[in-house]
């Protein structure tokens, strides 16, 4: 008999491999259970096209690099990938990406029976909530059976952290717990040898030097310890072993590696509320390193603008010399692409796909919101307009995921209100006394009339709104009458749950589906998982750094329920996160350009192009503890204008005055395809280059693509013997819109872009324009001597037909003038520098 989806695929398999047959008659004539049909039917689905990591790779010392290449011995990762079919019911193509990213991963790697010691490093770069751990879990299964014994975890800085990777682990690794609900768990053969836990999964299970007495070199053996002192006993701990640390070849993963510096943790609290120091952490990790004769490090993060990728040269640093790995996005991986459009890097672009509506799940807490959040965590008293808002949003949200039939799911809300512990308790008492007020109008609708009506009026000119826009077959759409019978039954199920220092409570993902509200602040900034989060509510006193990082855990997998999620938080955070994560964005699509090279440079020849990145600028100001200098360089990169001044129309005007009076002054037009085609002068003196860019009024919010930071950088490139000449372009623009007049025989048509926030834009250019460019002119941007401005006029009526609008009132309305500007490479290398400071 059939019981496990195991055994079906087995079967289903054979039949198809053997007898021809189709997957649907592999199914009929096997007589698979109808239980197990779906998901039959859904691992044989058509696998999409599996992409490879970027790899950036170092010297490997000579030393023989491990070659998975036979199933048989693959004893650890085969029950690894048996129990994400069976357990997680993963899909066919997903579960072939991870096999194939975590082989591309082991062949990295020294050998461990080499002869030769080895200490090398790496690093692996993968989205924010993206599946991260199961990359560990299948790095780690198949290093396990290429025969590494001593697996060393760093899991965060909270107990919490640290005890959730672990239950990860154990289910996925180990096969055991001391908790037996925290599984289900893999299955290993009998005669495989069994995992040595030497930590545990509870809250004060970290390592302890005295509870572990296997130094058997034969088992493999499992460490998930936190970034303090617990690594100083570990190492107390190798001190004593009989058997030499050679027979103990190592793995130590990093797991948030850029947060083991001085800059990402100043100003925190551990668990116990003392200020950590992450330079002793630091220290720490580099001394167990060194006790290993035969070890890997390898840094996993999301954020690549870590430390652990800009520190110092020394042999024994952090620094991933050996190779760096840049995972591709998921597939059904709801990110800042989906979020902020489909793209955000102009080479993702078609220009159809420019003008796509962005998801519109953001939404704005005014001045007003916030002043009466500030009087509620100062005073106390009843939950702010906003609060209940958003806690109706939820409600709303997770009736809507049980009416879709999410009922075996888990549905959290996320709320920082502040850093500090005492406001986050208040404003958790103030959720408590609306959450009331939602039960009894689920219990009794019609005596809370006023409720029911405001409820109606959320869903209906939200909720099912976006839904709608969405045009997603897989998305139901219900009415509010469906979806309200589900009110009584979830507000019931719902629980507070304050994450800090001081507090005990904890998230327990076991057992029957959770309903969490979560209240917390910097205990939330890292790694901790919310499940199911749909809903999600920021403040302005939150620490600017790791309120952008926790806005990232909205990121990861949404199905068939991301148009019923929500962020609440202020434009000018929206902007920022909007304005990181276009920077990560371009620092990996910098990774994947380096990595396909035909003669790609090594991590080490990388870091110079990394330290000097120009919009590394962002994340420093928000990680740096107290000012230092700053030094950036736009050699070799693509910049442009996405955030303009449309608070003041006069300013967006006085921009279009300057740009006519630059084209009038520019010498003899070389190219033009047509009188409504792209124009290009070519090698104009950079003198007028700079006279225009003076003139440019630039977005205050700009914080790299400025006036100070171009005109000084080009500056010095004169004074070095570049950028002397530039080619000036006005691109055609877009087929369908409205001409613009730049002289009496110059025209263009302006270009449509969907606004991101109210003052911003996800991209401007069109990549096909520097192409064109590049055609037109033969221009080779290894010439230092040459840039290119690129001038575009956005239509004022953009966004017009999304909820987004750069203008509501059409008197404030007025044509907004982009720029784009390529930067060929430099010899010299000239960089700005400026003090940045918190």
């Amino acid at each position: 008999m059939i019981r496990t989806l195991s055994d079906a695929v087995t079967i289903v398999e054979f039949l198809m491999s053997h007898q021809g047959k189709s997957v649907e008659d592999a199914i009929k004539e096997a007589n698979i259970p109808l239980p197990l049909r779906e998901q039959i039917n859904k691992y044989f689905a058509p696998p999409l096209e599996i992409t490879p990591p970027d790899l950036i790779l170092g010297s490997t010392q000579q030393i023989p690099r491990c070659n998975p290449d036979n199933d048989s011995l693959q004893q650890y990762y085969g029950a690894f990938q048996r129990f994400l079919i069976e357990e997680r019911e993963w899909d066919k193509s997903t579960v072939g990406t991870l096999a194939e990213t975590s082989l591309d991963l082991v062949e990295r790697l020294p050998k461990p029976d080499s002869a030769i010691e080895f200490q090398e490093r790496g690093l692996v770069i993968g989205y924010i909530q993206s599946g991260k751990t199961a990359t560990m879990s299948a790095l780690i299964a198949r290093a396990a059976d290429e025969g590494y014994k001593f697996f060393i975890i760093l899991g965060g800085l909270w107990k919490d952290l640290r005890a959730q990777t672990q239950r990860r682990l154990d289910q996925e690794i180990t096969g055991e717990s001391d908790d037996s609900s925290d599984g289900p768990f893999v299955q290993h053969d009998g005669n495989v040898l069994r995992w040595s836990r030497l930590t545990q999964s509870g809250p004060e299970g970290d390592f302890r030097a005295g509870t572990s007495t296997d130094f058997n070199p034969r088992t493999p053996k499992l460490a998930v310890i936190k970034k303090n002192k617990r690594i100083k006993n570990l190492m107390k701990w190798l001190e004593k072993t009989h058997v030499s640390l050679s027979e103990l070849p190592a793995i130590i993963i990093d797991d948030e590696a850029d947060h083991a510096s001085i800059d990402t943790n100043y100003g925190k609290v551990g668990d116990d509320g003392e200020p950590l120091d992450p330079s002793e952490t630091n220290r720490l990790i580099r001394d167990l390193l060194r006790m290993l004769p035969k070890c890997v490090y390898i840094g996993f993060t999301a954020t690549p603008f870590a430390n652990v990728l800009i520190d110092a040269d020394s042999d024994d640093d952090l620094y991933p010399r050996n190779f760096i790995a840049t995972l591709p996005e998921p597939s059904r991986y709801f990110g800042p692409r989906k979020l902020f459009g489909l793209g955000m890097n102009p080479s993702d672009l078609s220009p159809d796909e420019m003008e796509k509506p962005v998801l519109d799940v953001i939404r704005d807490v005014d001045e007003g919101d916030l002043d009466q959040i500030d009087q509620v965590l100062k005073h106390g008293g009843n939950a702010p307009s906003l609060l209940s808002d958003t806690l109706l949003a939820f409600i709303l949200s997770s009736c809507a995921r049980l009416a879709r039939g999410h009922e075996k799911s888990h549905f959290s809300m996320l709320v920082h209100p502040s850093q500090q512990t005492n406001p986050q308790r208040i404003f958790a008492d103030a959720i408590e006394e609306e959450l009331t007020l939602f039960k009894q109008a689920a219990v009794r609708p019609a005596r809370f009339p006023d409720v029911i009506n405001r409820a109606r009026k959320l869903w209906e000119s939200d909720f099912q709104r976006v839904t709608r826009e969405q045009a997603d077959k897989d998305l139901v759409e219900y009415d509010f009458d469906t979806i309200w019978k589900f009110a009584k039954q979830l507000t019931e199920s719902i629980e507070i749950k304050v994450l800090n220092y001081r507090s005990s409570d904890k998230l327990e993902y076991t057992g029957t589906p959770k309903r969490y509200i979560v209240v917390g602040g910097n205990k939330l900034s890292r790694g901790l998982t919310l499940e199911g989060l749909s809903i999600s509510l920021f403040t302005r006193d939150a620490n600017q750094y790791d309120t952008l990082l926790q806005m990232g855990r909205w990121f990861g997998y949404r199905p068939q329920y991301y148009d019923l999620t929500r962020i609440y938080v202020d434009k000018q955070m929206a902007e920022r996160f909007a304005e990181l994560a276009r920077v990560e964005d371009e620092l990996r699509a910098d990774l994947r350009k380096y990595a396909q090279q035909p003669n790609p440079p090594t991590p080490e020849q990388l870091k110079p192009k990394i330290r000097n990145h120009p919009t590394m600028v962002v994340t420093s100001r928000y990680k740096m503890g107290a000012g230092r200098p700053i030094s950036i360089s736009f050699q070799n990169t693509t910049q442009q204008t996405v955030v303009f001044p449309v608070d003041d129309k006069s300013l967006l005007t006085s921009n279009i005055n300057a740009a006519h009076a630059f084209v009038k002054g520019l010498p003899v037009k070389t190219q033009s395809e047509s009188q409504e085609g792209m124009h290009i002068w070519e090698k104009v003196d950079a003198s007028l280059i700079i006279e225009f860019l003076e003139a440019y009024v630039f977005s205050r919010e700009a914080r790299d693509v400025n006036r100070q930071n171009l005109v000084s950088y080009i500056k010095r490139q004169i004074n070095k013997g570049e950028l002397t000449t530039w080619d000036v372009v006005l691109p055609k623009g877009s087929g369908k819109q409205e001409v613009h007049r730049w002289t009496k025989d110059i025209f263009t048509r302006k270009i449509l872009r969907s606004p991101m926030t109210t003052r911003s834009i996800r991209v401007l250019s069109d990549p096909n324009d520097k192409t064109k460019w590049q055609a037109l002119t033969g221009r080779d941007l290894k010439d230092p001597r040459h840039g290119c401005i690129m001038l575009y006029l956005v239509d004022k009526e953009s966004g017009l037909k999304n909820v987004k609008k750069f203008f509501n009132k059409p008197e404030d309305a007025e044509d907004i003038l982009g720029l784009y500007l390529i930067f060929p490479e430099s010899k010299s290398n000239e960089t700005i520098e400026y003090i940045s400071q918190n």
